[in-house]
């Protein structure tokens, strides 16, 4: 199975992002925006991580028969 990493960096005004990038180094996704402080950028990961398991988690419930419409 491969792994995706985050990717955290100063951009060119020197504010933290983040980048998703998958095992083949494609970008799969990214903070969107810069945070002023490297601990708002790392809570914005943990953020994703979360909201991303719950995707996950979602696929897989949506593929049982008995599954409820998310919305």
């Amino acid at each position: 199975m491969s792994e995706s990493v985050f990717d955290m960096y100063n951009d060119n005004r020197g504010d933290w992002r983040w980048k998703l990038k998958s095992s083949n180094g494609q970008v799969t996704a990214n903070s969107g925006q810069g945070y002023k402080e490297k601990k708002s950028c790392e809570d914005s990961i943990a953020s994703a991580k979360k909201n991303i398991s719950i995707a996950k988690m979602w696929k897989q419930m949506s593929k049982r028969k008995d599954a409820l419409p998310f919305f």
